[in-house]
């Protein structure tokens, strides 16, 4: 829904990304890669869950720069907004609120990189100790995984 309200935005408010607009353009670009990704660890694609281990971990990398710009950028709005005492500062202010609005799009399926590979809560989960070892893995029904000991349940 993020992902769908900042396509709506960008294409009806901004008049298509502000005439090409290098950064919107570039914003939306992430937003949708990220949410694609997201979204297939969702669902336990098994091209994605077994994609080689420097994909995933560049992935994981990039969800964590934007998770921690997106919560630099909130902090400073948040603190600049308390000190603002001109009016330059609050259009500079009011132009940084608006851009972390736009990258909300980014920031949720980011964040749900960041948990799912980090806490390596999933058994494929980067940063968990069964990672690569495909011996459990049946492709046969449907194209997900699932695994010889939980019998046709889905592996998230």
């Amino acid at each position: 829904m993020v992902l769908i309200g900042h396509w709506s935005v960008m294409s009806s408010q901004l008049h298509g990304w502000a005439d090409g607009n290098v950064i919107l353009v570039g914003m939306t670009m992430t937003s949708t890669m990220m949410t694609i990704f997201s979204m297939m660890l969702m669902i336990g694609e098994p091209i994605w869950m077994m994609a080689p281990y420097w994909q995933r971990m560049l992935v994981f990398l990039w969800a964590f720069i934007s998770i921690f710009t997106f919560v630099g950028q909130f902090t400073g709005v948040v603190l600049n907004y308390f000190k603002g005492n001109s009016p330059m500062d609050t259009l500079v202010e009011m132009n940084t609120a608006y851009f972390l609005v736009l990258r909300f799009a980014n920031f949720v399926p980011a964040l749900y990189i960041f948990l799912y590979e980090g806490l390596a809560q999933g058994e494929y989960s980067l940063f968990s100790e069964d990672y690569g070892d495909w011996s459990k893995v049946d492709l046969t029904d449907k194209d997900r995984l699932y695994t010889e000991e939980y019998d046709d349940s889905i592996i998230f």
